[in-house]
Protein backbone atom coordinates (compact mmCIF):
# COMPACT_ATOMS: atom_id res chain seq x y z
CA UNK A 1 0.00 0.00 0.00
CA UNK A 2 1.31 3.67 -1.05
CA UNK A 3 2.59 5.62 2.14
CA UNK A 4 2.24 9.09 2.77
CA UNK A 5 4.02 10.76 5.29
CA UNK A 6 1.78 12.32 8.54
CA UNK A 7 -0.79 9.43 7.56
CA UNK A 8 -1.74 6.25 9.04
CA UNK A 9 -3.57 4.45 5.70
CA UNK A 10 -6.64 2.63 6.81
CA UNK A 11 -8.49 1.26 4.37
CA UNK A 12 -8.43 1.57 0.57
CA UNK A 13 -11.92 2.80 -1.13
CA UNK A 14 -11.57 3.69 -4.80
CA UNK A 15 -8.56 2.49 -6.87
CA UNK A 16 -8.71 3.81 -10.68
CA UNK A 17 -5.87 4.17 -13.13
CA UNK A 18 -5.87 7.78 -12.54
CA UNK A 19 -6.92 8.29 -8.78
CA UNK A 20 -6.75 6.71 -5.13
CA UNK A 21 -9.14 7.10 -2.50
CA UNK A 22 -8.46 6.01 1.14
CA UNK A 23 -9.77 6.88 4.96
CA UNK A 24 -6.68 7.50 6.72
CA UNK A 25 -5.12 8.73 10.42
CA UNK A 26 -4.02 11.83 10.59
CA UNK A 27 -0.62 11.35 12.81
CA UNK A 28 -1.17 14.74 14.56
CA UNK A 29 -4.45 14.64 16.06
CA UNK A 30 -5.58 11.20 15.31
CA UNK A 31 -8.27 12.55 13.16
CA UNK A 32 -9.99 10.00 10.68
CA UNK A 33 -9.49 11.62 7.33
CA UNK A 34 -10.02 10.84 3.85
CA UNK A 35 -7.11 11.03 0.93
CA UNK A 36 -7.53 11.48 -2.40
CA UNK A 37 -4.46 11.36 -4.47
CA UNK A 38 -3.06 11.56 -8.40
CA UNK A 39 -1.31 7.99 -8.92
CA UNK A 40 0.10 9.41 -12.16
CA UNK A 41 4.27 9.91 -11.53
CA UNK A 42 4.07 13.03 -13.64
CA UNK A 43 0.99 14.76 -13.33
CA UNK A 44 -0.42 16.73 -15.72
CA UNK A 45 -0.85 20.87 -15.01
CA UNK A 46 -4.50 20.18 -16.19
CA UNK A 47 -4.88 17.03 -13.61
CA UNK A 48 -3.07 19.29 -11.03
CA UNK A 49 -5.04 22.20 -11.55
CA UNK A 50 -8.66 20.49 -11.22
CA UNK A 51 -6.76 19.18 -7.94
CA UNK A 52 -6.50 22.65 -6.40
CA UNK A 53 -10.11 23.53 -7.98
CA UNK A 54 -11.65 20.81 -6.37
CA UNK A 55 -10.20 21.73 -2.81
CA UNK A 56 -10.90 25.42 -3.47
CA UNK A 57 -14.36 24.92 -3.76
CA UNK A 58 -14.93 22.26 -1.20
CA UNK A 59 -12.98 24.94 1.41
CA UNK A 60 -15.27 27.30 0.76
CA UNK A 61 -18.80 25.41 1.39
CA UNK A 62 -19.09 24.67 5.23
CA UNK A 63 -22.76 23.33 4.90
CA UNK A 64 -24.54 19.89 6.36
CA UNK A 65 -24.28 17.50 3.99
CA UNK A 66 -20.93 18.85 2.22
CA UNK A 67 -17.61 17.67 2.92
CA UNK A 68 -15.16 19.63 4.05
CA UNK A 69 -11.73 20.14 2.52
CA UNK A 70 -8.84 19.85 5.53
CA UNK A 71 -6.04 20.80 3.12
CA UNK A 72 -4.37 20.56 -0.41
CA UNK A 73 -1.00 18.80 0.30
CA UNK A 74 2.06 18.00 -1.74
CA UNK A 75 4.18 14.46 -1.69
CA UNK A 76 6.29 13.94 -4.16
CA UNK A 77 4.99 15.56 -6.82
CA UNK A 78 1.50 13.78 -6.52
CA UNK A 79 -1.64 16.19 -4.85
CA UNK A 80 -3.38 15.16 -1.94
CA UNK A 81 -6.68 16.43 -0.70
CA UNK A 82 -7.13 16.04 2.85
CA UNK A 83 -10.97 15.55 3.22
CA UNK A 84 -13.34 15.03 6.49
CA UNK A 85 -14.27 11.31 6.94
CA UNK A 86 -18.07 11.18 7.72
CA UNK A 87 -18.24 7.63 7.94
Amino acid sequence: MFTIPNFQLVQPLYDSENTSVSRAIRRVDQQPVILKWLKADFPTATQLAHYRQEYELLSQFHLPGVIQAYSLEQWQDHPILVLEDIG
